[in-house]
């Protein structure tokens, strides 16, 4: 490999083949692929200089046997490349054949022969291939959604001390760990994570400060125990069933989904029972105005009056399965007037098939 090739450019983009991510990670993935674009030498700072300069001098002391990579690198950095934050990939992929071909793989989108190249570089007692590798392989897992799986290594890689001396894309990393933390619902994690961004990495290309910034409003932004969440967490809970994942994480997320559901329909109920009994109370309403109800009500002095409007007590799938049409339509009428048709159809959707469980 000659002294002005370069590696093809490693890069997010679509592939034929590849399964849609759910809308819930389409913003997260976008925000993940926009921060790991090559920055090049516009996004340089000092530290990437420093880096790369101390890559050198590492590289010089590497022997006799990667001497003439060495010299190439040597001469790439004083053609002006040392200010480039590709360019201790790019060194590496001189010196190390097998990070090479990981490389080229992950281009090319064979993700399981990059995983498996890279993840073998992370073994490798080079501290600069190993970080590099590490920052890859988590690429490599984000571009298939794996978001638990890429955890313990991004975890493990933003902890080095010495990660902004090792990697040009430690800010990068940073964003990474919080885009997945922020799509496994460990949105407390994500935020911390952010702040370690903002304070370590200050001056961290444009396009990841944008990238950390928006992902920081979307998780503030949440609101909790409404169907946005719902539909938050049974995404992550279709997603890691379609991975074989039935641990006690993803059925602790199910749970969640049906206690929110649960307490989002009594609430529903709740509202409509409200306004029929405000209704009722109007000025000038008298029973003659509208055709009597049936009554539900239990035989005098079974239950106090105002028991008869409380919301029944059941799981789920008795809740939505069990209900009368005319009831389930007051309930979705009441939902209807606060949420969009796509919550209904979640509601609905979910607790028709907790009933065919039954």
């Amino acid at each position: 490999m000659n002294a002005s090739s370069r590696l093809p450019a490693i890069m997010c983009k679509a592939r034929s083949g590849a399964a849609a991510p759910s809308p819930l990670r389409t913003c997260v993935i976008a925000a993940v692929c926009l921060a790991g674009i090559r920055t090049g030498i516009a996004d340089a700072d000092d530290r990437i200089e420093r880096l790369n300069a101390s890559f050198v001098q590492h590289v010089a002391g590497l022997g006799a046997e990667h001497a003439v990579a060495a010299a190439v690198i040597r001469r790439e950095a004083e053609g002006g490349a040392a200010s480039d934050a590709d360019f201790v990939p790019q060194g590496l992929a001189l010196l190390f054949p097998r990070f090479r071909e990981a490389l080229e793989a992950f281009d090319a989108g064979n993700l399981a022969q990059a995983q498996a190249g890279f993840e073998d570089a992370t073994r490798q007692s080079d501290p600069y291939l190993s970080a590099v590798a590490a920052y890859f392989a988590a690429r490599t897992h984000v571009h298939s959604g794996r978001f638990e799986e890429v955890l313990p290594l991004l975890e493990d890689l933003t902890s080095r001390p010495d990660l902004g001396e090792r990697l040009s894309f430690a800010p990068h990393s940073l964003h990474l760990l919080a885009a997945a933390q922020s799509a496994t619902l460990r949105f407390d994690q994500a935020l911390a994570t952010l702040e370690h961004l903002r304070a370590d990495y200050p001056d961290a290309p444009e396009l990841v400060r944008v990238a950390a910034r928006e992902l920081q409003l979307e998780v503030e932004r949440r609101e909790r125990g409404n169907l946005d969440e719902v539909s938050v967490y049974m995404d992550y809970s279709a997603s890691r069933l379609k991975a074989a994942d039935s641990g006690e994480r993803v059925q602790e997320r199910q749970q969640q989904v049906i206690d929110m559901l649960d307490n989002l329909i009594e609430q529903a109920q709740q509202q409509e029972s409200q306004q029929r009994q405000q209704q009722q109370s109007s000025p000038g309403h008298t029973p003659g105005n509208q055709p009597a109800e049936q009554s539900t009500a239990p035989p005098s002095g079974s239950a106090d009056p105002g028991e008869q409007h409380k919301a029944a007590k059941a799981d789920p799938g008795q809740m939505w399965g069990r209900l009368p049409p005319a009831e389930r339509e007051r309930v979705l009428q009441s939902l209807r007037a606060r949420f969009p048709s796509r919550y209904r159809q979640i509601v609905e959707q979910y607790y028709r098939s907790t009933a065919e469980q039954k």
